[in-house]
């Protein structure tokens, strides 16, 4: 039988509840970060394919060894690496792209100022600027003269 429990999991037994691992310490958030940095062109691949699918799973894998082999602290697994990865760079995202929509929205006043990034952020948003920044369009109109490219 199954249970609907209030935080929205299913369980088929109520004693087998998930149970919520501690929370990362900064040192393993750096550790993660170094980590995921080195596997970067693997684990944001944009192919959705089943080959892309296993590398990625795989290169997660190998993360949580080498992750866990340096960590003495937690043994972590891989989904709970991947989880916590992208919530980093979900954290990045919204300190980067809340100083462009303001920029971006009407009605004057003072501009904010730059969004705060520590060392280990700033290496992230490096790494995904494309998906937080945008590719610039060679044809939008609101280029300046000097750069026609025809």
């Amino acid at each position: 039988m199954l249970f609907f429990v209030s935080t929205g999991f299913f369980f088929a037994d109520m004693d087998k509840q998930l149970k919520r691992g501690p929370n990362f310490t900064p040192a393993e958030r750096t550790l993660l970060c170094r980590l995921a940095k080195k596997y970067i062109g693997v684990i944001e691949n944009k192919k959705t394919d089943a080959v892309t699918w296993k590398e990625k799973k795989a290169c997660w894998e190998k993360i949580a060894v080498e992750f866990n082999c340096e960590n003495t602290n937690i043994q972590r697994a891989a989904d709970t690496l991947k989880k916590k990865w992208d919530n980093i760079k979900t954290t990045v995202k919204e300190k980067m792209t809340g100083q462009r929509k303001y920029a971006l929205g009407t009605g004057g006043g003072p501009p904010l100022p730059s969004p705060k990034l520590n060392d280990e952020e700033l290496d992230i948003f490096e790494s995904i600027q494309v998906q937080v920044s945008g590719l610039q369009s060679v044809f939008d109109s609101d280029r300046e003269k000097g750069n026609v490219l025809f």
